[in-house]
């Protein structure tokens, strides 16, 4: 799967999935996440912020321990919403795991879990905030693909934290920010052109 296709997916399923075949969704609690069968394979899709209620559980921000084997310190927040996550689909093993916003902070550590179980899997992100403490090196921890627009302001935040992936800056396509995936699609498709 392409970014491209990868952010039409997340757009399809912010218009409610509509030509989608959800599989199982794990939603409440802030956390918005759903697993569809497509011609890729297998696909979690986690979703960015929805409400009010959302933006306020975002600023929760005291490190603590992240789940599994990585050992790594992440944004509170989203890791206690990957757990959620993980809780519910940890007997699924998407090929693809894909989050915009709030949704690529929720898949920077779930993606480390479901692409340790299976090398295949990829986790490709947009929008994605910075949710992983810096320190050393963690050699053989799987990395996902990060793409941000250089005018958006959710992945300079928290400015103390990092990424857990490697990071493509796109073109802007958009003054003076551009956050929805809408304008992500748009500079894929004139990255593409």
């Amino acid at each position: 799967m392409t970014p491209l296709q990868a952010a039409r997916l997340i757009a399809a399923d912010y218009a409610g999935g509509e030509g989608l075949r959800a599989v199982y969704e794990v939603s409440g609690l802030g956390v918005n996440a759903r697993l569809y069968d497509t011609p890729h394979g297998l696909v979690l899709i986690c979703q960015g912020s929805v409400q009010a209620s959302d933006w306020f559980r975002n600023l929760t921000c005291r490190p603590e321990t992240g789940a599994g084997a990585s050992g790594l310190w992440w944004h509170r927040g989203f890791l206690g919403e990957a757990r959620l996550v993980w809780a519910g689909m940890q007997h699924f093993r998407p090929r693809w795991v894909l989050g915009h916003s709030r949704g690529a902070g929720v898949a920077q550590p779930l993606g480390i879990g479901f692409m340790a179980r299976d090398p295949e899997c990829r986790c490709l992100m947009f929008a994605a905030p910075r949710c992983v403490a810096r320190g050393p090196s963690h050699g053989g921890i799987p990395r996902g693909q990060i793409f941000n627009l250089p005018n958006d302001p959710v992945p300079m935040v928290p400015p103390w934290l990092d990424f857990w992936g490697e990071v493509t800056r796109l073109p802007v396509v958009r003054w003076p920010l551009s956050h929805r995936i809408g304008w992500y699609i748009k500079a894929l498709e004139a990255q593409a052109a």
